[in-house]
This record gives C-alpha cells, structure tokens and sequence, in this order.
C-alpha cells in the first residue's frame, strides 16, 4: 500500500475515509449475500448488542452477552458514511479513542474474509493490502466526502452529441448499499451516524441548496467536487 495512503495520525476524535477494494480489481461482493454480510458486521460492532441466533423473548446466555459487549464499538467509532460497491467500498468514520478505527477495521475485515473464502470455497487474501485512509483535517471536507460516497454508484457515464456526457447507474436513494436513505430519515440502521455531516451542511449550505440531497445530485459540480487530495481510489 502507498506510503502517502496510510493515515500517519490515530488521533482521538478524528474522523477518516477509509478505502479498500478487490486484490487484481476483483470482486469483493458477489452477491446479497455478500453484501449483507458486510452489513451485518458492521451492525454487530456498530449496534445495539443484540443476539441474531436468539428469538425475541429469549434471553442472551452471559457468555454470549460479555463476548459482544467486548467487541462492541458502539458510540467509540462511528459510521458517518458509507458505500459498497462490487470491487470496493468506501467508509466515513470518526473514532472516540486513538485506536477505535483500526479495532473497528481489523474485526469487520478478519470476520468477512474469513466467511467470503468459506462460501465461495477460496483460499488467501480478498483485498488490495489492509486498507487506505486519510485523516480528515477540515470539517466542511466529511461533507464534500459523503456526497462522493452516495454518488459512487452512479459510475457509468455514456458520451453522447460530442462534448455532453450522460451519468447512468442507480439513483443514490435506490441503492440499497450505502448509507444515503438514513440521511432523510427512512432508512432502518441506527448504527449509521449521518448528524455531524448534516449540521456541517447545513452551516456551508447558505441557501444555496434546498436540501442535503439536491446537494448531492447537482449535476453542475463534478463528483470530486471539494475533496481535493482525500480520493483513495
């Protein structure tokens, strides 16, 4: 992994955007599957501490109960933004202490490779190293980031008429793989933190935009807009 990717500094209370994709460009999510698994992870050690293999009425057996509550980073790291694509993914996170993230990180990539290799029946690494991340020093920066987030999976363009391009793929509130549903309030991860991103917006907004999600779909600025050298990818 490039020297220049590596966070240098774990510090508490910062925020990071954090990048990873497939080893040689391959897929990381091949199906749902795949995709809620990620997910599901990212609910045990982001969530409220609840067992799946237990009914609603049934109580947590003690051991079960302390094995989670160790694991669990609720309110230590937080998941301000995020998107999963086939090859990659993208993550937005602000860590309580120094180490959160990379605690974070470590459990949520171990825990789905180990269960990718298994149903797909391989062997050996899934990702392109450990991951990329970059501190994120400016506050108004999570907003320009988390628009880029929400818009990756408008990645196809088609050139028509000479010079104008045509963007294609899913609208962001269509995709069910990132975290844009929960900044409007309909959708259902509560271990999805979006607040700090929209009152940043809304002190950078001066009326120029109605609403979080024109700001994300105003098709006069370019999907880098504001995040400068914080690309991963």
């Amino acid at each position: 992994m490039p020297v220049k990717y590596r966070y240098k500094e774990s510090i508490p209370g910062g925020v990071y955007h954090i990048y990873n994709r497939g080893l040689d460009g391959k897929q990381i999510f091949v199906d749902q599957s795949d995709y809620d698994h990620f997910l599901g992870l990212l609910e045990r050690y982001l969530g409220e501490n609840t067992d799946p293999k237990a009914g609603k009425f049934v109580k947590i057996r003690p051991c079960i109960a302390r094995h989670m509550e160790d694991m669990s980073l609720r309110g230590k790291a937080k998941l301000m933004a995020f998107c999963l694509m086939p090859d990659h993914f993208h993550l937005l996170i602000n860590q309580e202490g120094g180490s959160d993230m990379t605690n974070l990180l470590r459990r949520l990539m171990t825990s789905y490779v180990m269960e990718y290799n298994k149903r797909h029946n391989r062997r050996g690494p899934l990702f392109e190293g450990v991951y990329k991340g970059v501190l994120i020093k400016e506050r108004e920066n999570i907003v320009w980031l988390s628009r880029m987030i929400h818009l990756n999976p408008l990645t196809t363009t088609v050139r028509r008429f000479g010079p104008v391009e045509t963007v294609t793929g899913p609208l962001p509130e269509e995709y069910m793989y990132s975290s844009f549903r929960e900044y409007f309030g309909y959708g259902e991860r509560d271990w999805v933190t979006p607040d700090e991103v929209l009152i940043e917006f809304e002190k950078m907004n001066k009326g120029k935009w109605k609403e979080y999600k024109g700001f994300v779909m105003d098709s006069k600025m370019p999907v880098t807009e504001g995040v400068g050298g914080l690309m991963l990818d």
